[in-house]
């Protein structure tokens, strides 16, 4: 392979890892608040007003009562 084909390779190769990192970069504040959001969907017990996961509601309030643990 002459050095000018090389060279093209190594053109490529480079063109081809910048293309892979730019696709790569993450938006950190983004996986914050789907975190957040998860967070709040898996609470169980009696559940603030301000819960954002609508479809959640007060859950396991009476767990363990009827051995008289306090859970």
């Amino acid at each position: 392979m002459s050095s000018f084909g090389r060279l093209r390779l190594v053109v490529l190769v480079v063109a081809m890892m910048a293309a892979m990192v730019v696709k790569a970069s993450q938006d950190y504040g983004d996986a914050l608040t789907k975190s957040i959001l998860f967070f709040e969907g898996q609470r169980s017990g009696k559940i603030p007003s301000t819960q954002r996961m609508t479809w959640r509601k007060d859950s396991a309030l009476h767990d363990g009562l009827h051995i008289g643990a306090s859970l």
